[in-house]
């Protein structure tokens, strides 16, 4: 099926909605409300298809969602993971009427493209943890039997795995009696060319490994080896890992990752944000931080840049290790999941960042703490080009003649993304019956690719209550930290705070806000536990004799209930209203709003022309042994030179600017730590940078 520019389902994947884009968008459903059969244990459920090889795509996203089974929600949290399986030769028995051509192990055969049973090669592609199901499969909580939650995965990095047939293979394992969850899953993918489509996907690591201590996992995490085929100068590191366990599950450790001996990335492997998870409330014991995952919600992957480490011709070595884990235990019992997969590319633009989510506003299910939202839009960014992002410039409207610019400013390296928080706009002329949000990247010396940076999403209206005079009622715990409840108006300034002690007491407080929009937080904390339990949360009831609570708003006039929270939040509750009956748009706005068409300085025109010319300086030695390095510059022998070194998480290392200065100069940066960083030059206002490693 061929769909064109669509919103998908009940949620919007605003990842697709790139309108510069220049191809049509295709849907293929593997599984629709398919019952997984977890009460068999751990089981492998696939499904074959094939793509139309006469098209190429330049963006895949597999959108799995998550439902009671038929027979009931399981109980327990367990990990769920989805590969790409390609057929194994010499395990098909049957006649076929479709075909297609499989390589393995340098045999070549033809084999069908429908037969389910057939073994394969599986490759992953994506993780989550399934949520505690009490509450679902009893209708409990706010929950219902037909509830459900979307994830949604960007897999085109694994595109050269969905040739000629290939399988989505689900994977999720549990005992709980004849319970589980079911699956409908989809694989979108957007036609149309690009520099980011790989040439290979090379699995290197795919089990899990049993740890007793830091030299014992260390042994028998074997190396893994490859090499760089003609066509490819350019490669990353896609890794998922998490503890499992009681020690593995419960303690922090750390991850990192060697390329021919250097270090090039390393991961404290700790999730202490459970306690705001998406799907909430939960059952079990929800809350409690783990090694690198939370009940109900994705597993976070690792994208490093193995660029500047590879060797062109050479084999070249990959090693991933574990340090010592943090626990005081004696014996101990842990084992880690661990995918690891290499892959290529050939020349990738220098410069793009793009837009891949839309945070706030938006329905997804997956920014439940988020949303709906009346301030501050949240968006994502990339960076998928192979130097640093410094600035962008994002548009952002509602209504397009009425657009805003943000200017931020950082320092995003390849293959890494960051989470914009824009200013608050007063929302002119929104569509009450369909309100959209758009926002849309400028052209910049460090964003020459545009098909990549435009998004929207739909989004709902936040409450709208009829009073100006609130009434926020809160009855404590006896826990051992303090409540707080603090209020912002829409520029993020507080206009209440209040701090209730944990007496096990009710408090009323009433306040008279003026036309607007508003945030409400109340934060919980509980430092026997380390997270947030909110005011009610069973295992606290049960091991801390913990009281239970409530919290209501309330109309200040009348006392009528405006909005019950349910005390099972964990660590937070984020709520965003409107008052006196005004929606958003209707009231008079306090956020700053003169859109102006922003006019880009000189010294980014040169830009963008100097990063599809020739190189005008070059570095070397790279790496360098000894800290030393020689700039050569190109062009006129006396010139202004400004040269500053950072280090890869952003920090600034080194800084110096030089006037008249030669064709070269020689820097001494043997003070630094070992490592990669970044060098940038601007020379007359032309401004560049590059990868340097010091050894």
């Amino acid at each position: 099926m061929k769909l064109q520019k669509i919103v998908l389902g009940i949620f919007l994947i605003v990842g697709l909605f790139c309108f510069a884009g220049d191809g049509d968008t295709t849907k293929i459903n593997f599984f629709k409300k398919y019952d997984l059969q977890q009460w068999k244990g751990s089981w492998l459920h696939k499904k074959f298809d094939q793509l139309d090889q006469n098209k190429t795509y330049k963006k895949a996203y597999l959108v799995l969602e998550l439902g009671c089974a038929s027979y009931g929600c399981c109980v327990w949290d367990y990990g769920f993971h989805a590969y790409i399986g390609k057929p194994i030769p010499g395990y098909d028995t049957m006649k076929f009427s479709k075909k297609d051509t499989v390589t393995w192990n340098a045999v070549t055969v033809i084999l069908d493209s429908l037969w389910i049973n057939r073994k394969t090669s599986n490759v992953e592609v994506a993780s989550l943890i399934t949520p505690y199901g009490t509450y679902m499969r009893a209708g409990s909580n706010g929950f219902t039997n037909n509830w459900t939650h979307p994830y949604v995965f960007d897999v085109t990095d694994y595109l050269p795995l969905m040739k000629d047939s290939f399988a989505l293979v689900i994977e999720s394992g549990g005992y709980d009696g004849k319970k589980g969850f079911n699956l409908t899953a989809d694989l979108i993918l957007i036609e149309g060319n690009s520099l980011y489509t790989p040439k290979r996907v090379i699995n290197a690591y795919g089990k899990g490994y049993s740890y007793k201590n830091e030299a014992q996992i260390d042994t028998i995490i074997k190396p893994y080896k490859f090499k760089l085929a003609s066509d490819e100068n350019q490669a990353k590191f896609r890794t998922i890992v998490t503890g499992h366990n009681q020690d593995g599950e419960f303690s922090p450790i750390e991850y990192y990752v060697t390329l021919n001996e250097q270090e090039v990335f390393s991961k404290r492997l700790w999730r202490n944000d459970c306690d705001k998870t998406h799907v909430q409330p939960q059952g079990g014991t929800w809350v409690f931080s783990r090694c690198n995952w939370c009940p109900g919600e994705k597993v976070i992957d690792f994208e490093i840049d193995l660029t500047p480490y590879l060797k062109a011709t050479d084999s070249n070595v990959l090693k991933i290790s574990f340090r010592k884990m943090e626990t005081n235990s004696t014996n101990i019992q842990a084992s880690y999941a661990i995918a690891g997969n290499i892959i290529t590319y050939g020349n990738k633009s220098p410069y793009d960042i793009s837009l891949i989510d839309v945070i706030a506003p938006s329905k997804d299910k997956t920014y439940f703490l988020h949303n709906p939202l009346c301030q501050g839009p949240r968006v994502k960014i990339r960076n998928e080009g192979t130097k640093s992002v410094k600035e962008a410039y994002i548009d952002y409207w509602v209504d397009i003649n009425n657009k805003t610019t943000h200017i931020w400013k950082g320092n995003l390296m390849p293959e890494q993304s960051e989470v914009v928080q824009l200013p608050a706009f007063p929302w002119n002329n929104v569509n009450y019956n369909s309100p959209i949000f758009f926002a849309a990247l400028q052209k910049t010396a460090d964003n020459l690719i545009t098909w990549n940076d435009q998004i929207r999403s739909e989004f709902d209206i936040p409450a709208v209550f009829s009073t100006q005079k609130l009434k926020f009622e809160i009855k404590t715990t006896n826990d051992t930290k303090d409540n707080t409840l603090k209020i912002y108006n829409e520029v993020n300034q507080e206009v209440f705070t209040k701090v209730y002690k944990n007496d096990n007491k009710t408090y009323s407080d009433t306040i008279t806000l003026a036309d607007g929009c508003y945030r409400m937080e109340l934060v919980d904390f509980d430092d026997r536990l380390d997270v947030g339990d909110g005011l009610n949360f069973w295992w606290s009831t049960q091991q801390l004799a913990k009281t239970t609570g409530s919290f209501t708003i309330r109309n200040a006039t009348n006392n009528a209930t405006l909005k019950s929270f349910n005390a099972d939040f964990g660590g937070m509750l984020n709520f965003q209203f409107t008052i006196n009956s005004l929606k958003i748009g209707e009231y008079t706005s306090i956020s700053s709003y003169d859109y102006k068409a922003y006019k880009f300085p000189d010294t980014i025109k040169t830009n963008i022309q100097t990063a599809n010319n020739d190189e005008f300086w070059y570095l070397s030695p790279n790496p360098s042994a000894d800290g030393r390095i020689q700039l050569n510059f190109i062009g006129t022998e006396k010139q202004s030179v400004e040269v500053k070194v950072f280090s890869l998480n952003g920090k600034l290392s080194y800084h110096k600017a030089f006037k008249n200065l030669s064709s070269f100069e020689e820097l001494n940066l043997s003070h630094l730590p070992r490592g990669t960083y970044i060098v940038r030059v601007n020379i007359n206002g032309k401004e560049d940078e590059k990868k340097w490693i010091f050894r």
